[in-house]
């Protein structure tokens, strides 16, 4: 007896068995489907079901190139073949299945995929784990619908000519993953959106940032986490010393600030008086660049057991989160935004950031130290062998993929020293 299989049926066997390998094993089909399910989101047996469509956005997000969505669609119908191919495509069933499948669903894979770099890859230093925060701004398409949500930036002269939205990240200080980001308007504090991610903080993780996170409240509120931290602060505080513990190195009592000087004055009831903190200087010569002091300002207060020469050096590992936001703009297409609402542009970010989460983790698979390893050169050598392997024996796919991260362990890159700053 002769089975009928229709090219629908066929498109979909082909995406979930062949399409993009190399990332497969970290994001199986069971991850989207749970939590589908966990959000009560309902699908029909069609070609763009939950998988595919998370599929089919990561593949536009690994392309060199801004990718249109009838281009999009093209990559699914084409790979079950002529048959799939007939009539015409022009993008609406793609933008469709992507609008009809939650948000939460693209956050959840990236989520996913970043725990598996951290775990594979983390920074551990003195038994925490290191975790950098850090904010920036996206510029999204010129809409009503997104200027309503995320509004523009002004300042004396006129306003911005796109609307833009405004993330904080927190990423994996080893191999550059971004665990988690909160999303909100351009007049939505960085503070307002970090104190959405305070619940993310674990007692074994130690947090780096800039100086614009040195708020007595928000790293009161982390430390209620029981997370270390480690920031950088300004001259003009923290100037009165309580006891030295070395060569410019204090213990200092940090005071709670008056209800007027915060926009967290309901929340200061709940802080105590004071924090003691340890301040460390020190004068950073490089080569190429002016000599220059660092300050910084951690609750890491035991100068046997964290010495001090050793935290400068690691907070100057937070330039790490900056060489990502750029890898992000520059090759993951975020700089580029072409969502028209609100709900999809929060999704195109979290697919961005999906994306570069996969390239992460295949570099810390490698066996080479992700952060010598370029990005942009990982993602195209991905890339490359995600084609050979769509159309090759299923025997000969494990010896691809080893091949695949030989190749990326070769993707080495000069180690440039730069400032914090």
């Amino acid at each position: 007896m002769n089975i009928i299989v229709s090219s629908r049926e066929r498109t979909v066997d082909k995406i979930l068995s062949a399409a993009l390998l190399p990332v497969r094993e970290l994001l199986p089909s069971a991850v989207i489907e749970n939590r589908c399910r966990q959000l009560e989101h309902q699908w029909r047996d069609r070609v763009f079901n939950p998988m595919v469509t998370v599929l089919v956005c990561l593949w536009k997000h690994f392309q060199p190139g801004p990718v249109s969505v009838r281009a999009s669609e093209d990559f699914a119908c084409s790979l079950a073949g002529a048959s799939a191919a007939r009539g015409p495509r022009d993008g609406k069933d793609f933008c469709e299945a992507r609008a009809r499948l939650p948000e939460a669903v693209f956050q959840s894979a990236a989520e996913h995929v970043g725990t598996l770099a951290h775990r594979a890859a983390a920074h551990v230093f003195r038994g925490l784990s290191v975790i950098l925060a850090d904010g920036t701004t996206v510029r999204t398409p010129n809409t009503q619908p997104l200027e309503k949500c995320f509004g523009r930036s002004r300042n004396a002269a006129r306003k911005s000519r796109s609307p833009l939205m405004r993330l904080v990240l927190l990423v994996c200080a080893g191999c550059g993953a971004v665990l988690n980001v909160n999303i909100g308007a351009y007049a939505v504090s960085e503070h307002a959106l970090f104190m959405g991610l305070l619940a993310q903080f674990k007692p074994s993780m130690l947090l780096i940032a800039d100086c614009g996170y040195a708020s007595f409240v928000l790293l009161n509120m982390v430390r209620q986490r029981q997370t270390h931290f480690l920031v950088r602060v300004s001259s003009r505080m923290l100037k009165t010393s309580k006891r030295k513990q070395g060569y410019r190195d204090d213990m200092r009592q940090w005071r709670r600030p008056a209800p007027s000087q915060t926009v967290f004055a309901h929340l200061l009831e709940q802080l105590p008086e004071s924090m003691e903190v340890r301040v460390i200087e020190r004068s950073i010569r490089r080569a190429g660049y002016r000599t220059w002091t660092l300050r910084i300002a951690t609750s890491l207060l035991d100068p046997e057991t964290y010495p001090a020469d050793e935290l400068i050096e690691l907070y100057l590992r937070r330039w790490r989160i900056e060489t990502a936001l750029r890898t992000l703009k520059a090759h993951g297409h975020m700089a580029r935004l072409t969502g028209k609402t609100p709900d999809v542009v929060r999704k195109e970010v979290h697919c961005a950031l999906l994306a570069h989460n996969c390239v992460c983790a295949l570099m810390a698979q490698s066996g080479e130290a992700p952060e010598r390893l370029s990005p942009k050169r990982a993602r195209e050598i991905a890339q490359i062998y995600a084609g050979h392997m769509a159309f090759a024996p299923t025997v000969k796919l494990p010896g691809l993929f080893n091949d695949m991260l030989r190749m990326i362990a070769t993707a080495l890159q000069l180690p440039q020293e730069r400032g914090p700053e």
